[in-house]
């Protein structure tokens, strides 16, 4: 049944997508972590923007933290025609 909701979606969709990224941080006398906050949003076919909170950890000296903001562009990059045998 959820196949089928799936197939009969219209063409015209946009993602949108949440993310979280963590892992740990190792600096040369301590060690932390590091997190990351993303969400993306289609604008159009070939077109997106993102909104990130990112931590990158607490080693002294290197304390960088806060949003970060991106706009993605893309391009048709074939002519039409299949490359596939």
């Amino acid at each position: 049944m959820a196949a089928a909701a799936l197939c009969a979606a219209p063409a015209r969709t946009f993602a949108q997508e949440l993310a979280l990224y963590a892992g740990p941080l190792r600096g040369e006398h301590s060690h932390s972590y590091a997190w990351a906050l993303d969400y993306t949003e289609g604008f159009g076919r070939y077109l997106a923007g993102s909104i990130t909170w990112l931590n990158e950890g607490h080693i002294p000296d290197h304390h960088r933290d806060g949003p970060t903001v991106q706009l993605w562009g893309g391009c048709r990059c074939s002519s039409g025609a299949s490359s596939s045998r």
